[in-house]
């Protein structure tokens, strides 16, 4: 994930029209910022050229010249493209003969959708790969995409930053000092009032950063080791171009680097030395207690100790991959890593720490003496006081919501995630697993409700209380469907069907082998199964039949009126209706991915997807809405004539009203 931003970079070098060798501070290559972008009619974008000579550093006093191919995007002199027709553009950036571009589509504008509105929101959906704990209450964390999260005595909240691209790292002096770097070489520095861009010397993209006080920072990325004085970021000189991710040391004249390929560098104070690596593996973390007590770990739990004079693998409890290592002191160590993987060192052995805080992929630890923070995917932070580690922040995805025989809406996600309306709140409910939850329906009349998700997991909820089923296959389980006569079916991995009828879960006998992403059904005798390679099939009460696709596209959704009006939708904006004889194609207007459709009656349904794309179904055609938001819509229903969809970040939309 880290390195996207280094690959898009590389993708879109410039080309070259000169024939006569470069030198320092020509311009050797042009890239824009964002490589893509779509906007509507009438709506600008403020467009970056970044120009760097032969040795990957900036150059200044050179301005670019714009231009777009098309009539339909227009280009100010400072790269400001506004959207005057819907279409496609190739934007162009030319600097010392060279070019960089850019692709910006243009969509038709769109009317806000009346009556929709945002019941339930996160902090941030996006990937957290760095992690700083400041003095007191204080804590920062940076992600993907530009994001910022602090805290503070009244909780985390998001902070607004100058760049869109990813950060990777984060580490500060004080309330008034902390430095963040990511992608194409961008620094920041918050001043403890706000964050501004710092002059950098390198458009490579930086991993990591950390220091050891005032004047005494180091950022570490791809064929990159950075210094700060206090008054300027500049180049250290290193052999060969390594991927670094993470650097570390005691003071000075006494640092440690790593990375891919099992890179281990040493600074003296002089140089830097590559010494010698017990594996080729990645290592992404570094912590110790003196120079001759150095800890290392990586992918598929290797953790590797360095004694002062040579670096020895060390025999680890966990197979997981471990992306960062910090400790309190030599006896109280944390390596953190996927799935909520945590290994634990209490100065003699490493032990896998059991812990239910999360089960979302972790990218970055820091503390100090009173708490310790660990961040990662979907927003995740969780902290460790002096007792267990707890969830501080964490914005689940979403992905299905049903209404229940009694009138709630409950929705299920991420990690365990089941949230239930209660009024204009959301609350969550408890439940016995932090495995994924991906599909649910209601069960009867009453509050009975069936969720299932990764690795099989089958949970119940009668009277108020979940609990586990067992379950015939351990597959992920994507929906779940109940009809009033009591038959149950769950569909899922490698073309997986599950009934119950009255007794326990069995395997259906299956004509599909892909992945099977919805059931949806009207009684016991009319169930179709949508999914993977435009797979329809159908039960009629005896088995289970193929019908035939006009696409091959995944299909992800499906939902009708009756047997002779059904809607199914998917990848690419693939959208298909049944009238009861054959599946045909409609024209969606879209290419987004389409991941839920719902609705009140024949002329009133929403498919709802992949960038916060809406559209709306009224009997004979889509029309686009806006739903005002980036976030992927992922499922949807219906609540006494009231919409209700779910997706990233925690987010739960509403439209009280059939527009």
């Amino acid at each position: 994930m880290r390195r996207l931003g280094l690959l898009a970079a590389l993708a879109l070098s410039s080309a070259c029209d000169a024939s006569s060798p470069l030198g320092p501070g020509e311009v050797a290559e042009v890239t824009i910022q964002p490589a893509s972008a779509r906007i509507e009619v009438g709506h600008s974008l403020a467009l970056t050229s970044l120009l760097v000579d032969v040795n990957g550093d900036p150059v200044t006093g050179v301005t670019a010249v714009w231009r777009s191919s098309s009539p339909q995007v227009t280009i100010a002199p400072d790269g400001r493209v506004t959207g005057t027709a819907p279409g496609l553009a190739t934007i162009t950036a030319t600097a010392g003969g060279r070019h960089g571009t850019a692709i910006v589509r243009v969509l038709p504008a769109v009317a806000p959708a009346a009556g929709w509105r945002v019941a339930l929101a996160g902090l941030t959906g996006t990937s957290l790969l760095g992690i700083w704990k400041g003095p007191g209450d204080l804590a920062w964390a940076v992600g993907s995409d530009g994001v910022a999260i602090r805290r503070s005595a009244s909780g985390w909240e998001r902070v607004t930053v100058p760049t869109t691209a990813s950060l990777t790292g984060v580490w500060g002096t004080g309330p008034n000092e902390v430095f963040a770097v990511g992608d194409s070489g961008v620094i920041l520095r918050h001043d403890g009032t706000s964050w501004s861009r710092m002059p950098s010397p390198t458009s490579r993209t930086l991993l990591n950063v950390w220091g050891l006080g005032h004047g005494q920072a180091w950022a570490v990325g791809v064929g990159v080791v950075l210094r700060w004085d206090g008054v300027a970021w500049s180049t250290m000189p290193i052999s060969g171009e390594p991927e670094l991710w993470v650097i570390w040391g005691f003071h000075p004249d006494l640092l440690f680097a790593s990375g891919q390929n099992g890179v281990l560098l040493q600074w003296d104070g002089v140089r830097w030395t590559t010494l010698a690596s017990p594996t080729d593996r990645l290592i992404f973390g570094l912590w110790g207690v003196s120079p001759t007590n150095l800890w290392a770990a990586g992918i598929q739990g290797w953790l590797l100790r360095f004694d002062g004079t040579a670096w020895g693998q060390v025999a680890s409890p966990s197979p997981a991959d471990y992306f960062a290592l910090w400790g309190r002191s030599g006896s109280e160590i944390y390596a953190v890593g996927n799935n909520g993987a945590m290994m634990y060192y209490n100065g003699s052995v490493w032990s896998f720490l059991p812990q239910s805080a999360t089960r979302q992929n972790l990218r970055a630890i820091h503390g100090d003496a009173t708490a310790a923070f660990a961040a990662g995917w979907s927003g995740t932070v969780i902290r460790r006081g002096q007792t267990d580690w707890e969830t501080e922040t964490s914005s689940p995805v979403l992905f299905a919501v049903t209404a229940t025989g009694s009138g709630s809406v409950l929705t299920v996600g991420t990690g365990g995630a089941v949230l239930r309306q209660v009024g204009t709140d959301w609350v969550d409910e408890p439940v016995p697993t932090v495995r994924d939850l991906f599909g649910v329906a209601a069960v009867g009349p009453g509050t009975d409700l069936l969720a299932v998700g990764d690795t099989g997991t089958i949970l119940r909820r009668t009277a108020g209380s979940w609990r586990q089923e067992g379950s015939p296959s351990s597959v992920l389980l994507r929906s779940v469907w109940a009809a009033a006569s009591g038959l149950e079916v769950i569909v899922g991995a490698e073309g997986t069907i599950l009934h119950r009828d009255g007794g326990g879960w069995q395997v259906m006998s299956s004509p599909a082998t892909g992945f099977l992403r919805q059931v949806w059904g009207l009684d016991a005798r009319n169930i179709w199964a949508v999914g993977d390679g435009g797979t329809i099939l159908r039960w009629d009460g005896r088995l289970w039949l193929r019908e035939p696709s006009p696409t091959t596209k995944r299909i992800r959704a499906l939902w009708g009126t009756g047997v002779d009006d059904l809607i199914a939708v998917g990848d690419s904006g693939v959208a298909l209706r049944f009238d009861g004889q054959r599946w045909y194609p409609l024209l969606s207007g879209v290419t987004n991915n389409l991941r839920a459709v719902w609705g009140t009656g024949p002329t009133d349904a929403y498919a709802l997807g992949e960038e916060g794309v809406a559209l709306r179904w009224n009997g004979s055609a889509w029309s686009r809405i806006d739903l005002s938001t980036e976030e992927w819509m992922l499922g949807a229903t219906v609540r006494d004539g009231a919409i209700y969809a779910v997706g990233t970040t925690r987010t739960v939309l509403t439209a009280t009203s059939a527009r």
